[in-house]
C-alpha cells in the first residue's frame, strides 16, 4: 500500500522508497496508508513508521465486499454471495434467462479477482473454488456498462460523514484509467439515488468504527427500455484514484496548514481540532 508521512505529506510509492528516508530524523513519525492492508502495516512498522489508521480488524472487514453485502443490500437483485462453488452454480442455473454472470472474489481491487462467465467451464469452476477458499465469491449479473461514476466522502472520528461531488470515471475491465468532475451529466435521479448510496454508505462504515476515506462506485448500462443506473456496484474504504478531484476543496483529512489530521498515535481523538457533530455534509 502507498503510504504518506503525516507532517512531511511526501508520496512514498514502493516499499523501496523507505529505505533513505527512513533512518534517522524521520523515524516514529506517523503515516497515513493509501490502503491500510497488512502488507501496509508490516512494512511501515519495519521502517519505525505508526501507521494512523483504524483498527486493523475494522480495516479488513470493511474492505470485504461482504461488508458492503450486508450493510447496504446487495447492488443488484440478482447478486448473492456464495460460499461454495455449488451454491454459486445454484444461484446461476436457477436464473436462465441471465446469459452471462460477473463473479468476483470478496477481496480484490484494479480489475482483480473477476471474471465473467457465460457456462461453467473448467477456467470458471477454478476461480469459484479458489475464490471460496478466501471466503467466498459474489455473483451477479454481468451488465454491458455505458458509463462509469463514483462519488466520495469521508468519516471523521466522531462518525460524521462528509460528501464530496460525484465524478466521471474511465474504467476498463475494471481498472482505474482516469476522472473528471460529472457535473451535469449525472442526472437529478442517478444522482439522487448515488448519494443516497454515498450516504449509507458512510453511516455503515462509522457505525463499525471505520475513519477515513471512502468512495462508492456506480455505473450506467444498457437495459431493454433504456438506460439503467446502478448506485452503488463498489464500496472502498480507502483512497481511491479519483478522491481527491471529487473531494477537492474538501481536504477534511488535512489541517488548515496541509498536514494530514490524525487519530493521534497514542490512540487519543485528533491533534489539530476537535471532531464535529455526527451527521452529514453533502458537497455534491
Amino acid at each position: 500500500g502507498d503510504a504518506v508521512l503525516a507532517r512531511q505529506g511526501a508520496w512514498l510509492k514502493r516499499e523501496d522508497d523507505f529505505v533513505e528516508v527512513s533512518d534517522g530524523a524521520l523515524r516514529g513519525f506517523g503515516a497515513r496508508a493509501f490502503c491500510p492492508t497488512p502488507r501496509a502495516r508490516e512494512a511501515l512498522a519495519r521502517r519505525g513508521f505508526t501507521l494512523d489508521a483504524p483498527p486493523a480488524e475494522v480495516i479488513a472487514r470493511v474492505l470485504s465486499r461482504r461488508f458492503a453485502y450486508e450493510a447496504c443490500g446487495p447492488s443488484h437483485a440478482l447478486g448473492c454471495i456464495a460460499g461454495d462453488p455449488g451454491h454459486a452454480l445454484w444461484h446461476m442455473d436457477g436464473h436462465p434467462e441471465i446469459t452471462g454472470w460477473l463473479l468476483r472474489t470478496l477481496l480484490g481491487f484494479a480489475g482483480k479477482g473477476r471474471r465473467v462467465a457465460t457456462h461453467p467451464d473448467d477456467a470458471t469452476l477454478a476461480f469459484l473454488r479458489r475464490a471460496c477458499r478466501e471466503g467466498g465469491v459474489l455473483v451477479e449479473p454481468h451488465e454491458r456498462v455505458i458509463a462509469d461514476y463514483a462519488l466520495h466522502g469521508y468519516v471523521d472520528l466522531a462518525g460524521a460523514v462528509t460528501i464530496g461531488s460525484p465524478v466521471r470515471c474511465d474504467v476498463r475491465g475494471g481498472t482505474f484509467r482516469a476522472a473528471r468532475l460529472a457535473g451535469d451529466e449525472l442526472g437529478g435521479a442517478w444522482r439522487a439515488a448515488l448519494l443516497e448510496q454515498a450516504e449509507r454508505a458512510g453511516s455503515a462504515l462509522a457505525s463499525t468504527g471505520y475513519w477515513g476515506p471512502f468512495g462508492v462506485d456506480a455505473f450506467a448500462c444498457e437495459a431493454p427500455a433504456g438506460a439503467r443506473f446502478v448506485p452503488r456496484c463498489e464500496l472502498n474504504a480507502r483512497y481511491t484514484m479519483a478522491w481527491g478531484l471529487g473531494m477537492a476543496g474538501l481536504r477534511v483529512d488535512r489541517s488548515a496548514q496541509g498536514e494530514f489530521v490524525r487519530a493521534g498515535l497514542d490512540g487519543s481523538d485528533r491533534e489539530e481540532e476537535s471532531p464535529g457533530p455526527s451527521g452529514t455534509t453533502r458537497h455534491p
